[in-house]
Parts: structure tokens; sequence; C-alpha cells
């Protein structure tokens, strides 16, 4: 779909590893002079390649820490591009204050689990509010921000890096719907080398053969069920936080 990730698109917890590691030690000293106290989980390379199709749809990335202590502690996702990138080029664009739309936890695996932007895209791509960036520079948002990107317009790859961080003292969690359910939430105290092993193909996998991922132990069983919102309520919370229209209709085909 004109995206290749490192930590999900090869089959190798070995290559897996060792480029996390790389990432880690080229990028941690410098976010360190940023944010106090924290730890990443993940790194990886992020590869846009030259695609009028490739959209990447509006959605909020998965929750690694506890969500009952959201207030208190967030996980964040820091993406540093290593070159120039526009809105052509695919560069993220954030819909203002969507941390705080929705309480609940964002899990896994789609497209089993429902989410508050599914059905959704369009409209919200149009409240995006677009970075340029460059290259060296590092976006850093709440894992439940709302982002996308728009196609790489471009004839050339547009290259970033993916961090997952939390604070040091944070457990690691991840949320995973309950195999035979489509409202019920697995909270799993993971541990590292659950994503050296998992992506989202693969807990789909689980899923639908009604097994629990390894590298973890289940914690607690939550209720996942919610009141699917309007277009025009979605347009109401967008605007209320400070979005407005970015003039840039899409038309999403399958």
């Amino acid at each position: 779909y004109g995206m290749w990730v490192s930590i999900h698109d090869r089959d190798d917890a070995a290559f897996k590893r060792e480029s996390m590691a790389l990432i880690h030690s080229v990028t941690m000293p410098r976010l360190r002079e940023f944010f106090v106290d924290c730890k990443p989980h993940l790194g990886s390379y992020l590869v846009k390649v030259p695609n009028p199709k490739s959209f990447t749809f509006p959605h909020q990335d998965w929750t690694f820490v506890d969500n009952e202590k959201m207030d208190d502690l967030c996980s964040l996702t820091v993406w540093i591009t290593l070159t120039d990138v526009d809105v052509e080029g695919g560069t993220l664009g954030f819909i203002k204050g969507s941390p705080t739309f929705f309480p609940n936890a964002v899990g896994s695996p789609s497209p089993a689990i429902t989410t508050i932007t599914r059905g959704h895209e369009p409209l919200l791509f149009e409240y995006l509010s677009y970075q340029s960036v460059k290259a060296g520079d590092a976006l850093a948002f709440n894992n439940k921000t709302i982002h996308a990107a728009m196609p790489n317009s471009t004839t050339q790859q547009r290259v970033a890096l993916g961090i997952g961080m939390t604070p040091t003292e944070a457990v690691l969690y991840h949320y995973f719907l309950k195999p035979g359910t489509t409202n019920r939430l697995l909270k799993l105290r993971v541990e590292d080398e659950f994503f050296m092993h998992y992506s989202n193909q693969g807990l789909f996998q689980l899923y639908q053969e009604g097994k629990v991922p390894g590298y973890c132990t289940v914690e607690d069983e939550l209720d996942y069920s919610f009141k699917p919102l309007s277009a025009a309520e979605i347009s109401q919370l967008c605007e209320s936080h400070g979005s407005v229209r970015n003039g840039r209709p899409v038309t999403l085909r399958a």
C-alpha cells in the first residue's frame, strides 16, 4: 500500500532488534535533551514510496500505557524525517485536541476492532493541520492524536523514523480485542519481545484463530462498546478544539 515499515514487514526478529538498537543509539541521546525520564519501546524505519494512491488514513496509534492512568502517563510517537517533506511528499497532518476526544484505549487488531475514526476518514482529512518538515526535524505526539498523511506524489522516497516512548516508570500495555467478541478488550501486560513478534497482521491472524498472543500476561478484561458518532458530531469536536477545514478534500476508493 505504498509503505514499508521495518518492524512489521520483515519476519526476522534479529533484524528487528538490530535496526531498533541502531535507531535508539542514534536518536535517544538527543531526545533525552527534550524529554525527562523517558524510555523507548519501538523503533522503526518508515518508508513511503512514490504512489498516488498511498493514503495513510486518519487513525490513532496503539496506546502503550495503562489507559486508566493516561492523565498521569502517556505514550508518544516521535516521527523523525530524514528528508525534507511537505504535504505532497507525505508529511503528517494532525487533528488538534484529538487526544482528548475519546476516553477509550486504542488497541488491535484492525480491521476486527471498531475504531472511532472508521467511516469518517474523508471528513477527518479535511480538518488535518499539516506540518512541513526539514531533514532531521522531529514531530512528537500523543498516541491518541488522530493523524494521517496524503500520498507521496513526488519522485523520491519519504524516509522517516518512528520511535515509541513512555515514561521510564511506566509498565508497557497492549489492548487486544478478545477473540470471539467485538466488544471486549484484553488488557495485556507485555514484554519488550512482544513487539518483535507481532504486527497488526499477525495479531489479526491470532484473533481469527481464537488465540491470545504470547510474550504477555492477561491482566484484565474490559468492555469496549461505544456509541458511534455522526459526521456532524465529528465536525463539532474538531472545530471546538480549533481545527478548520484545510481546503484539501479527498476521495478515497478501495
